[in-house]
């Protein structure tokens, strides 16, 4: 039997009707500005009373204008930290290391270098083989994927409908300017790294991945959460809301609910917040955005490893009591 609740009618539904669960409730309301580039321009936030997830009153009709090619997932230039054979084989083996955990060089490496991307961390909670079809789902300009191919990753492709045109790089990677809606073929892994978010109908974005990916594959989910400190703590200043570019950003309760009437199940949730939920939460209840801060000579101390040494040990800390800003979810298909 589908259980999906009814969906009210877009042409008659109150703005206040939750994209995750639909409830009508009188639901708490939060002014948030647009704090990343500094416009300051408000939007009207709720959290639903009944899941806890948050969400914008009004989408805004033209949400191209608020990703600016400054924008930093569509700004990065993956060749740029790819560059000596040596150095890219040492890559390797440190990215193949912190999905498998196999390797007593990968190891090495990871001991002694810079941590790997928190995005590649989180596909050790399922450990695809280098075989898989991944599925990369707003994915900006695709360095997570540029380095999964590095580390000898084949099947790969990447989607985004912000980027200005197809991306073909010369290691044979594709980037296409798409929404998941265009995506064809089938596939062992579709991951959502911070893009799920942004999404402004959550639910058929989940539908259509469990269409896409096969019998007993996985969705992958990184993604900030409602369920934490930092929303309790910050509210409207708390940065991940990052309006208006986050649509949904999901309770823990909310993201299994959505998954369950997907036809995935939720095998695992860990979270992996860092030192940003605090500092950049900090400035924009300072009224510094972030930007700001970011070229501000005043405040470059703030950014530096031993300032932020404390906010990460903290960040750690609540991410061992499940209560960091942000999570990763893994959903395999029914």
């Amino acid at each position: 039997m589908d259980t999906t609740p009814t969906k009210v009618s877009e042409t008659t539904q109150s703005p206040k009707v939750c994209r995750i669960c639909y409830s009508q409730a009188d639901h708490q309301v939060y002014e948030v500005r647009e704090m990343q580039f500094g416009t300051r321009e408000p939007f009207q936030y709720f959290e639903c009373c009944e899941c806890k997830c948050l969400q914008p009153v009004y989408v805004p009709a033209d949400l191209s204008r608020y990703y600016p090619a400054t924008y930093e997932s569509l700004n990065q230039q993956p060749p740029d930290n790819f560059r000596g054979a040596i150095k890219n084989k040492l890559k390797a083996f440190k990215t193949r290391f912190a999905i498998s955990g196999r390797g007593y060089l990968g190891r090495f490496l990871e001991a002694t270098r810079p941590k790997s991307d928190p995005g590649i961390k989180a596909l050790s909670l399922i450990k695809p083989s280098r075989h898989a079809r991944i599925l990369d789902v707003g994915c900006g300009s695709g360095h997570r994927l540029y380095e999964l191919k590095n580390a000898g990753f084949h099947r790969l492709l990447g989607v985004d409908p912000f980027i200005r045109s197809d991306i073909h790089y010369p290691n044979g990677l594709t980037i296409k300017k798409q929404t998941l809606e265009e995506v064809e073929g089938d596939w062992d892994v579709i991951m959502f790294h911070h893009s799920f978010e942004h999404l402004i109908d959550p639910l058929a974005a989940l539908k259509l991945a469990s269409k896409l990916v096969v019998s007993g594959g996985t969705c992958l989910i990184r993604v900030p959460t409602t369920s934490s400190w930092a929303w309790e703590t910050y509210r409207e200043h708390w940065a991940q809301i990052d309006a208006p570019r986050h649509i949904i950003i999901p309770s823990e309760q909310g993201l299994a609910l959505l998954a369950s009437h997907a036809g995935f199940n939720v095998e695992q949730v860990e979270f992996d917040s860092t030192e940003f939920q605090f500092l950049a939460s900090m400035f924009y209840r300072d009224d510094i955005a972030w930007n700001e801060a970011r070229s501000r000579a005043d405040l470059q101390p703030m950014f530096h490893t031993n300032s932020t040494s404390s906010f990460k040990q903290d960040a750690e800390k609540l991410n061992r009591q499940r209560r960091g800003d942000q999570l990763v979810c893994v959903m395999r298909k029914a």
